[in-house]
């Protein structure tokens, strides 16, 4: 995906193909990250995908939110600078599914393949976008 030749309308319509064409385990799944489960959570899955299991020492979640943090330099430029996302967003018209989607869609690139990219997506979206990009949509 282009970082700025879509319109918001263009973004919505991606995202929503996206969520129409995951399998419904997947579909479940992103539903249970953006509704179900609270942040430590998220950071715990998302420390047991990027390390292992075996891995996650006794503070899981603070090692899944550290892991979070170093990504967040990564993700901040293909979210905060596109356009259209910042647009759909000041819209208040997608919903966290959709939103969580668009997300993966950009980020999926630069964040490597251990982390499943709607997680991050779940987590992006439950932090919140204006939050996380604050800095560069102050305008």
């Amino acid at each position: 995906m282009a970082k700025d030749s879509n319109t918001k309308e263009d973004l919505l319509a991606h995202a929503h193909r996206e969520v129409d064409g995951l399998e419904e385990e997947d579909r479940e799944q992103l539903e249970r990250w953006l509704h179900a489960l609270d942040l430590d959570d998220l950071y715990v899955e998302l420390a047991r995908q990027a390390l292992g299991a075996g891995a996650l020492g006794e503070d899981a979640s603070g090692n899944g939110r550290q892991l979070f943090e170093r990504l967040l330099p990564r993700i901040r430029g293909p979210l905060c600078g596109n356009a259209a996302l910042r647009a759909l967003v000041d819209d208040d018209k997608a919903d966290g599914i959709a939103l969580a989607a668009i997300v993966a869609s950009l980020v999926a690139g630069v964040i490597g393949a251990a982390v499943n990219a709607f997680l991050v997506g779940a987590l992006v979206v439950r932090l919140g976008l204006r939050k996380l990009c604050a800095e560069a949509w102050k305008d």
